[in-house]
């Protein structure tokens, strides 16, 4: 009798099947993150060049308004809201003032809003009554450029929260209340500050933008800072 090994039929055995199986499931994984790590990257990106050409119309409207920011709607009307105002002096302005990370990008757009919001400090002058004489008086003025100690420092135009009603109203913040042990969870209502891989761009007086982490943003609140008021006031 005849003995010999047994010709291997051609194939994958089970084992290397899985293997196999196991190497392209991992290879998937990886590759979905890093395209996803690149479209937000991206998407932050393209967000970060819309907010300079926003600084770059801003500080343009600036210099013919003797130094005087846009308005918003809460003192002014709908059609005097920096949404409108600025768009003479900034290129393809429908594609601007929408971020690519906007959930509601497509209603902004369509409604011909923006997904940023102006800040309260420098677009709305703060004013109390005084009952002795029967009239208002100024408290807080930062609408015009000459007025900031440091532009450099002040953020101007922030991110507009998720959830913002697609409504031109909402076109800027409420910063002054953006304080006290509520000041992060306030600023949450007006802001999405982790938009962007868990942080968001801002932009400052003097048209730079910056990138800030969330946790960042939460711990100057944390320190008694509303990073909206302009600092050195």
């Amino acid at each position: 009798m005849h003995l010999g090994f047994q010709k291997r039929r051609p194939g994958f055995s089970l084992i290397e099947l899985l293997a196999v199986i196991a190497v392209v499931a991992i290879l998937a994984c990886i590759l979905h993150a890093t395209l996803t790590g690149a479209r937000a990257t991206a998407r932050q990106a393209k967000c970060a060049s819309n907010l300079r050409q926003i600084g770059t119309g801003m500080m343009l409207f600036c210099q013919s308004n003797a130094g005087q920011f846009p308005k918003t709607t809460h003192d002014g009307k709908s059609s005097e809201s920096w949404v409108y105002t600025l768009a003479p002096y900034i290129q393809n302005v429908d594609e601007v003032r929408i971020c690519p990370g906007d959930p509601r990008a497509d209603d902004r757009l369509e409604a011909g809003l923006s997904s940023y919001v102006m800040n309260e400090y420098i677009a709305v002058t703060a004013r109390s009554f005084n009952f002795a004489t029967g009239q208002f008086v100024v408290n807080e003025n930062y609408t015009n450029i000459m007025s900031l100690p440091q532009p450099g420092d002040t953020i101007t135009v922030f991110t507009g929260a998720d959830d913002l009603s697609v409504n031109i109203s909402y076109d800027h913040t409420h910063s002054r209340t953006w304080i006290g042990s509520t000041g992060y969870a306030s600023a949450k209502m007006d802001i999405q500050p982790d938009r962007h891989r868990g942080g968001a761009n801002y932009l400052y007086a003097d048209g730079h933008v910056d990138f800030m982490l969330a946790s960042e943003l939460r711990a100057t609140f944390a320190r008694g800072i509303n990073p909206a008021k302009p600092p050195g006031t």
